[in-house]
């Protein structure tokens, strides 16, 4: 059974959804050994900068239907790290709704424009794709080695 299933989904602003997404990000960053904490890890910053990216052009993720915010079930007080585990696991699924809008958010021009700047074109989709850790790494080193010799 998903996490989203056990939580009923509470309507929370995108700023209140950013900060508990950092209570998940610090739980899991004391147990970044254990299974699948650091994909989980990594994934809920990816969570987090998106939710920042939807309150910075929130009209245009309105209008493309490309909303983070509204499908995320965040529990307030989160202890387990097996709980966050889970709800990653829910999110990451290639139907999930939030996966969905990540991975095609960049369809909205001032979305993609953005992230040309701040990021880079084309090492977005490999980044959220791709939970593999040292290829992430590996991928960002690249980009700063790129831009660094412009």
């Amino acid at each position: 059974m998903s996490h989203s299933s056990h939580y009923p989904r509470i309507q929370r602003t995108i700023s209140e959804n950013r900060k508990l997404l950092r209570k998940y990000i610090r739980l899991l960053g004391r147990y970044k050994g254990m299974n699948n904490a650091q994909n989980a890890l990594q994934y809920f910053i990816i969570v987090h900068n998106f939710l920042a990216i939807e309150e910075k052009y929130y009209d245009q993720v309105m209008m493309g239907k490309k909303q983070i915010n509204k499908h995320l079930s965040l529990i307030t007080n989160i202890t387990y790290v097996s709980t966050a585990i889970n709800y990653y696991e829910d999110l990451y699924d290639p139907s999930n709704q939030v996966r969905f809008a990540i991975e095609t958010m960049d369809i909205i021009e001032e979305v993609r424009l953005y992230l040309d700047l701040y990021i880079g074109t084309g090492i977005l989709n490999k980044l959220i794709l791709d939970p593999n850790r040292h290829e992430q790494e590996v991928l960002i080193e690249k980009y700063k080695e790129e831009n660094s010799k412009v």
